[in-house]
């Protein structure tokens, strides 16, 4: 059995329109059965999409477009990381993602991966990374360039300054400084913060301080670097005495005159025997027989 159809084919006006990336506004090609997109560029690229009218009913039916560049027509992506520090020392990686290239390219990665988004191998130095559109046509130009940046656990910083330290009581304060924390903080033993501190002055004579510092760093604190000790204490130097004047005839009761000075403390002057005359820069003394003065330094703690 065959039906039987009944009825006309309609001779109603059918309207087409083009919508896609490639047309502008109010653009003559979007009406036409078969439209001409001048200047293609990959800027273009996109869905494309028709939609057929007549007498009221409509149709619609779409189709991506790819349109290839080279290196000098196709713009460069534009790429971004997740975490462009790494440590080294705890495996981690980073992740990179490409915007930008036409549709139906890929991106190539100047590490040799493909794909829009890519994740880092556990690096152990760090990375210049880029990528490029690949199309039909070419690869294009390189886009903007990102640095993985890898540190590990930093090595000790030192403390610039002997081991040993004594410095006089009363003394002014003074600095310590630190050297040799890269890409981190300095953090001291007594707690503060940054390459250098400064150590209050009016120290008491037996007081005893004993620093160290460590690099602070987004992965680990390093070892502690060696000790530097500060003790309050007495470097005396022997005095400097000047014979100002001294007798033709040591027994004839003539004084003799002695200056001294010494860099820290108070001079005190005995005689051959050890027995206390005076304090201060002057000794004036009369001589009736031959005799021997000592100068001795005391130094006391500040009141």
């Amino acid at each position: 059995m065959k039906p039987a159809v009944q009825g006309t084919v309609s001779n109603a006006a059918i309207t087409y329109l083009w919508t896609g990336p490639g047309f502008g506004v109010n653009d003559p090609e979007q009406f036409k059965a078969n439209p001409v997109i001048a200047n293609s560029d990959a800027s273009k690229s996109g869905r494309y999409l028709l939609t057929v009218t007549q007498n009221g009913c409509s149709s619609s039916e779409g189709v991506d477009v790819s349109i290839g560049c080279t290196y000098l027509t196709c713009p460069a992506p534009t790429i971004t990381a997740i975490g462009n520090v790494v440590c080294a020392n705890l495996g981690q990686t980073a992740t990179l993602t490409a915007a930008g290239c036409p549709v139906g390219s890929t991106v190539k990665w100047s590490d040799g991966q493909s794909g829009v988004t890519i994740t880092t191998p556990k690096l152990v130095n760090s990375t210049v990374y880029s990528a490029k559109c690949l199309t039909a046509c070419g690869l294009s130009i390189k886009s903007n360039e990102i640095t993985i940046h890898v540190i590990g656990k930093s090595s000790p910083p030192r403390i610039l300054s002997d081991p040993s330290v004594c410095v006089y009581p009363g003394t002014d304060g003074f600095t310590l400084k630190s050297t040799g924390c890269v890409n981190g903080t300095v953090r001291w033993s007594d707690g503060q913060m940054g390459t250098e501190i400064w150590i209050p002055g009016g120290l008491t004579m037996g007081t005893t301080f004993t620093y160290s510092v460590k690099c602070i760093t987004e992965c680990s604190e390093s070892d502690s670097s060696p000790e530097v000790r500060i003790m309050v204490c007495c470097d005396i130097e022997n005095p400097v005495v000047n014979v100002v004047q001294s007798p033709a005839c040591s027994i004839d009761g003539s004084n003799v005159i002695l200056e001294g000075s010494c860099r820290f403390g108070r001079l005190e002057w005995y005689d051959k025997n050890k027995v206390y005359l005076s304090q201060g820069a002057r000794l004036e003394k009369p001589v009736y027989d031959p005799t021997t003065f000592m100068p001795d330094v005391l130094i006391q703690e500040p009141v």
